[in-house]
């Protein structure tokens, strides 16, 4: 009896022991969870990940990012997949994917942070937001890795682009618009070469960078007005810091406003540089794709958008594609424009535009970008490429949606990149112009949505009544018969034109300094240029035209 009970006894200790060591060291039974990259060497594997139902937090050349545990790496084995564990402590938003620009020496990584994988194109490092900024001023272009789920690539819509490029004689029209002088001066303004005019007064922006202050909120300011006195809805997208937001202009759809398109580039630069190639040169192609195709009316929406944070992880694109893929949105495609301005002299006006094999429809819209090019005989040498994800077109391949990225050759890169060079003077402007051109007909062709109604076109000189001196950047608006607003800005010999559906229009010319002057009853007739001049009148000291205030 007493031997029982003293058996009792020692069970009862050593159960208490047991439980008392679980209680007191309760990670021991843990099971954490690593950061685990998962090779995709066959054609079914990525299938095979998705019964295994883990996370995709990043697609990577030659395999993917997930989150797994022990028993979700038995998972993945039971499905036939090879995988290694590069981080077995998983850390939110520590991770980048750093990539080497060509002709541009490596930096020693792990002087910046841990590096977990080595890719085609750069390395996988764990580091903090510091280190990764000071990575990017040695000139190395990085994409922050979130480790939120993304979805498994699919097309979120399986749009079919025109196999053949017929030239468009209304899309031709467009880019004859484009003129080599207004791309050198829209560039030389955000190279801070030239004065803008935002907030109601002249601003010189001597920097773009994100974390700048007043510079990037100036910049950004000043993009917004640009694109909301061509009468586009303008959003100030805040996705951190409220002074540096991404810009984006909309032409909502007439017939399918759910059918999105989208052009854009980043605006933000790195500190040091003028930024006149990276990325001036796609910002301006933005703003003068919004000049121009805000002249027509649209089935579908289009948007016009000026991302910043790229130069930090493409992170101010990072939260607009993953707004859009929670709010449902159908992009159907983002063209995307980074550094489209240098080509050495003398040398083949070559392009790069790169497209995702994970992205069904990605290949055709790259496809589309270069039969736009010899469609409408311009000076440019395309080439087609995959494995490139260190630009704003990346945040638009991790949720799916389809994108392209239009570039320089990577052959012949910019020697000034990310330094006091990158100056206007150091771009090839027939060059830029071309590209500038072959952007916009690409992105109206791959919309296939111009409105069908017939167009002619409304134009004439501003010029003021005493002297007759033409006025620059004078506003003429056209007020349609529904009460609908297009208006047109002056250039520097006064000359505006615009292009209307056919209607009659009340016709309103403005400018600083000057009395408005209203003209009612002009007719638009299709394929007729209709011409209509102004001469203001100097407006009396203390005179001020109020405009509405635009809430942010």
């Amino acid at each position: 009896m007493k031997k029982r009970i003293f058996s009792y006894i020692l069970l009862l200790i050593l159960l208490i022991f047991l439980t008392g060591n679980v209680q007191a060291t309760p990670h021991t039974t843990i099971d954490p969870k690593a950061l685990v990259f998962v090779n995709l060497k066959y054609p079914d594997d990525l299938s095979r990940f998705s019964l295994t139902q883990l996370p995709l937090y990043s697609m990577l050349d030659g395999g993917l990012l997930t989150g797994a545990n022990l028993r979700d790496q038995h998972k993945l084995r039971d499905a036939g997949l090879s995988f290694q564990v590069i981080d077995p402590d998983l850390q939110a938003g520590t991770y980048f994917l750093a990539e080497i620009r060509p002709s541009r020496p490596a930096p020693g990584f792990t002087a910046y942070g841990r590096v977990l994988l080595s890719t085609a194109n750069g390395v996988l490092l764990r580091m903090d937001s510091s280190q990764a900024d000071a990575l990017t001023q040695a000139g190395v272009e990085l994409r922050t890795i979130t480790i939120t789920p993304k979805p498994l690539p699919t097309a979120l819509t399986q749009e079919v682009f025109p196999e053949v490029v017929v030239p468009n004689p209304i899309i031709q029209m467009m880019i004859d618009q484009v003129i080599l002088d207004t791309v050198h001066t829209y560039d030389r303004q955000l190279a801070g070469e030239l004065p803008v005019w935002v907030d109601g007064a002249w601003y010189t922006i001597l920097s773009r960078h994100t974390y700048s202050g007043i510079p990037i909120q100036k910049t950004t300011s000043y993009a917004g007005q640009h694109m909301e006195n061509l009468g586009l809805d303008v959003e100030y997208h805040t996705w951190s810091g409220s002074t540096y937001p991404n810009v984006i202009g909309e032409i909502t759809g007439l017939i399918h406003p759910d059918k999105i398109f989208i052009i854009g580039a980043h605006i933000d630069d790195i500190q040091g540089t003028p930024g006149a190639d990276d990325n001036a040169s796609g910002s301006v192609a933005t703003l003068l794709a919004a000049d121009i195709l805000a002249q027509y009316l649209w089935d579908c929406t289009v948007r016009f958008a000026l991302w910043t944070g790229e130069e930090q992880g493409l992170n101010g694109s990072h939260a607009y594609a993953q707004r859009s893929y929670t709010a449902g949105e159908n992009i159907v495609g983002y063209l995307n424009l980074d550094m489209i301005a240098w080509n050495t002299p003398n040398s083949a006006p070559a392009i790069d535009i790169y497209y995702s094999n994970s992205v069904p429809g990605s290949l055709a819209f790259a496809q589309l970008f270069s039969d736009v090019v010899g469609a409408y005989n311009l000076n440019l040498i395309p080439g087609l490429g995959t494995g490139v994800s260190g630009s704003d077109h990346a945040s638009f391949w991790q949720f799916g949606y389809n994108s392209i990225l239009a570039i320089e050759d990577k052959g012949d890169f910019n020697p000034y990149y990310h330094g006091p060079g990158d100056t206007p003077a150091h771009t090839d402007l027939s060059y830029f112009t071309d590209f500038v051109k072959a952007s916009i007909a690409t992105f109206v062709h791959k919309s296939e949505c111009l409105s069908p109604n017939g167009y002619g076109f409304l134009d004439g000189h501003v010029t003021a009544s005493s002297g007759g001196a033409p006025i620059e950047g004078a506003i003429v608006s056209a007020e349609d018969s529904q009460g609908r607003s297009y208006p047109a800005r002056t250039d520097s010999t006064g000359y505006y034109k615009r292009t209307l559906a056919a209607d009659t229009y009340t016709i309103t010319s403005t400018a600083h300094g000057y009395l408005p002057a209203t003209i009612s009853g002009v007719e638009v007739v299709t394929d007729t240029v209709t011409t209509q001049d102004f001469s203001l009148v100097s407006a009396p000291p203390n005179y001020y035209i109020y405009q509405p205030l635009v809430s942010r």
